[in-house]
């Protein structure tokens, strides 16, 4: 292995490594059920690397949808509230 090599991504046959964990599972336990989610995730898998979106990337941006755009450093119930103590 040489050392440039080592940015790539893992890859089997001709899908990322990462995406072939639904098929990992589908030998664990075979049935047409997960037989059906593992081709399905991995042509979405396929589908979101030719659009140039890695694994990690679609995970990061599905999660930015469902937080919203307020995105606080502090939670509500961690944050400071003023108090008037009556001058």
């Amino acid at each position: 292995m040489i050392w440039r090599e080592t940015m790539r991504s893992p890859r089997f046959l001709m899908f990322d490594a990462r995406a072939t964990f639904p098929l990992m599972l589908f030998f664990l336990h075979m049935t047409s059920v997960t037989f059906y989610t593992a081709v399905i995730s991995m042509f979405i898998f396929t589908i979101l690397e030719r659009k140039g979106l890695t694994i990690s990337a679609a995970f990061r941006a599905m999660r930015a949808k469902l937080c919203g755009k307020s995105r606080p450093a502090i939670a509500k119930d961690e944050k400071r509230h003023l108090i008037d103590y009556g001058a």
